[in-house]
């Protein structure tokens, strides 16, 4: 089992660039700041 851990990204753009293949699980721990881009994040793949 693969799991990505990111820490207070704060809406971070290099988060969008971290490949998600092979990867099983991700956490994200702290804040995320900007909520509104999180939350299209999340479910762009849903």
């Amino acid at each position: 089992m693969k799991i990505l851990v990111v820490g207070d990204p704060h809406g971070s753009e290099k988060v969008k660039n971290i490949s998600l293949k092979g990867i099983d699980l991700v956490l994200i721990t702290g804040d995320l700041g900007k909520a509104d881009l999180a939350r299209k994040m999340a479910f762009e793949n849903v």
